[in-house]
This record gives C-alpha cells, sequence and structure tokens, in this order.
C-alpha cells in the first residue's frame, strides 16, 4: 500500500506539478522564477524522502552510495564525454534546420532571459535538479520496475516518457530531447551500479546545454533574418 502510494506521489509531482508551475512562470518576475523552482524542488525532494522512509527503501537499494567505486567514475568519465559530444552533434543539427532551431529556441528564450541577473540561482537550481530527478526517476524509479517484475525495456521506455513530460515547457522538442537523455542516463545507472554516474553526468549537460549551447542557439538564430524573435 506504502508502495502504491508512492508511485502515485511521484507520478502526480512529475505530471502535474511541475508543468503546471512552468505555465504559470510567465506570471513572475525573473528573481521570482528561480525561486520558485527552488521551492518546487525542495518541497518535492521532501515529499520523496518521506514516501522512502515510510516504505522503508535504503539508500543502497536505489544505489546511493559514497564513495563511488572505479566503476563509477570510469562509467561517469566516459559518459560525460558521450554527452557533450552528443549535445554538440544535437545542436549542429538544430543548426542546419532553421525552422527547429526557431522552436526550441523560442521556447527557451524566457529560461535565457531568466537566468542573466540570477546566474547563482540558476546553477543552484541545475545542480539540485539533477540530483533529485536522477534519485527519483533513476535510482527510485528503476528500484520500483525491479521489485514489481516489470520488463526491463519496457519499464525504461516508461520512465523515459514520463522525465520527458517534465520537460513540457520546452516544447515537444524539449520533451523528445528529454526522453532520450532519460533512456540514456537510465542505461548509465545500470552501467555503473550506482547512481553517482548519472547524476554527475546529467549535472554537467545541463551546465554545458544551459550555458554554453542554448546561448549559441539564440545568437544563431538571431542572424537568420527570417527566423527572429
Amino acid at each position: 500500500m506504502l508502495e502504491a502510494s508512492y508511485i502515485a506521489i511521484t507520478a502526480m509531482i512529475a505530471l502535474l506539478v511541475r508543468p503546471a508551475l512552468g505555465w504559470h512562470e510567465h506570471r513572475l518576475g525573473k528573481t521570482a522564477r528561480m525561486v520558485l523552482r527552488l521551492m518546487y524542488l525542495l518541497g518535492a525532494s521532501t515529499i520523496v524522502a518521506i514516501a522512502l522512509v515510510l516504505s522503508n527503501v535504503q539508500p543502497s537499494d536505489l544505489g546511493i552510495a559514497y564513495p563511488p567505486t572505479l566503476r563509477a567514475l570510469f562509467v561517469a568519465v566516459v559518459g560525460v564525454c558521450l554527452t557533450l559530444l552528443l549535445d554538440s552533434v544535437g545542436a549542429r543539427l538544430l543548426y542546419q534546420h532553421p525552422l527547429l532551431l526557431q522552436r526550441r529556441v523560442t521556447a527557451l528564450r524566457n529560461w535565457l532571459q531568466t537566468s542573466k541577473p540570477n546566474r547563482f540561482l540558476v546553477i543552484a537550481y541545475i545542480g539540485v535538479a539533477a540530483i533529485y530527478e536522477e534519485v527519483v526517476f533513476r535510482g527510485i524509479g528503476i528500484h520500483f520496475l525491479e521489485i514489481s517484475g516489470t520488463e526491463t525495456v519496457t519499464g525504461l521506455m516508461l520512465l523515459s516518457v514520463i522525465f520527458g513530460l517534465q520537460h513540457t515547457a520546452s516544447g515537444w522538442l524539449g520533451v523528445l530531447y528529454a526522453s532520450f537523455f532519460g533512456l540514456y542516463f537510465s542505461l548509465l545507472y545500470l552501467a555503473a551500479g550506482s547512481l553517482f554516474a548519472p547524476i554527475l553526468v546529467h549535472a554537467v549537460g545541463n551546465f554545458f546545454t544551459v550555458l554554453y549551447t542554448y546561448p549559441r542557439m539564440v545568437r544563431t538564430l538571431e542572424r537568420l533574418p527570417a527566423f527572429m524573435f
């Protein structure tokens, strides 16, 4: 019963609360947006922690261990390199298709405008979000897939789609992008046997994307007169 309640709570957080916040952020000031996002993560993390305690789930069940093993370190290093390569290739493909680039950048323009005066809050949000999302979707999600006997491929695909739906504020292209990386992070977790690898790779990937790739996309789009904002 407690495990079913936990799954229901997590599903509501992932599918309702976060996307709902995205729809209403435009009504807030720039600093207030980032504060709201951090408050959401802290509140959601508290709910998750309580659910784990009530469900008697141990940190080791979720792949939380310190210090990380050599295997986890190796997977993390390889994962970071591959993530940066994938992100660069994805951005280059978007540069070759201005309409897709416009749709992607238009959805992220408010994020970039918000981040400029609040760099510290953005960095904090990226770091906390990477930890929270990996614990929920890889650690907890895969744990419950295993104890429920769900077929691995089906379960991982379902988790990836749910993870992608959290990024509805980035448009349908952002949902597809996040779903792909959700599956990728799951494979990293299974390969490393630890959350250390996907958390590190996720955080580095977020920092690279938000602080380098997105601004570059905006600059590229602004040089195309037919696709000005």
